[in-house]
């Protein structure tokens, strides 16, 4: 944890050299509008060009690149084959939508198809939820050979919704606390 802290500027300065456009730090914790019980660190943020050409009201898009340093432990958490390509196509959930290990297994597989952990698959979900924005990086810097690589995610809606009542689940639950301890 100390190291990716530590690493983290350099990630997202290797993440922007490599992108070709500069990546900003985001510095505060953001709280959802739309859903104010989900808050957000986004590690970083970097712009899509030539978005005014798909819709002229739109200055600039910005998507979340979230920074890890992948350890020699870690390391097989990842397909690095995989780095810099983009899965489109969201294979239709068909486990039971309440059922956790139905869930899990769903989640593993995402995460698969894009070679990254589920951990942070599901992190840079919430990122591109928070956001609003249909597709978000994982930079990567490898420990084992120093060198950065690039994961894309797209959104999945169906994961996203998870998110949403998983997250005000745990928010009502801590609501009822807070009032059981004041009473």
């Amino acid at each position: 944890v100390r190291m990716g802290k530590d690493l983290e500027d350099m990630v997202l300065a290797k993440a922007a050299a490599s992108l070709g456009r500069p990546v900003t730090k985001a510095k505060e914790m953001f709280r959802m509008v739309k859903y104010p019980y989900l808050t957000m660190n986004l590690d970083g943020v970097t712009n899509i060009p030539g978005v005014a050409v798909v819709d002229p009201l739109v200055q600039t898009m910005w998507i979340p690149v979230e920074a890890k340093v992948v350890t020699t432990f870690g390391d097989k958490y990842y397909d690095w084959e995989k780095a810099s390509r983009v899965f489109h196509d969201e294979p239709a959930f068909e486990g039971k939508a309440n059922d956790a290990t139905s869930r899990q297994v769903y989640i593993d597989h995402m995460a698969s198809l894009v070679g990254i952990p589920p951990y942070y698959y599901v992190q840079v979900q919430h990122e591109m939820l928070g956001m609003g924005v249909k597709c978000g990086y994982l930079a990567a810097l490898r420990i084992k050979d120093w060198q950065l690589h690039i994961f894309a995610v797209t959104d999945n809606p169906t994961i996203q919704s998870w998110i949403i009542t998983e997250g005000f689940a745990v928010w009502s639950r801590i609501e009822k606390l807070r009032a059981m301890s004041k009473g």
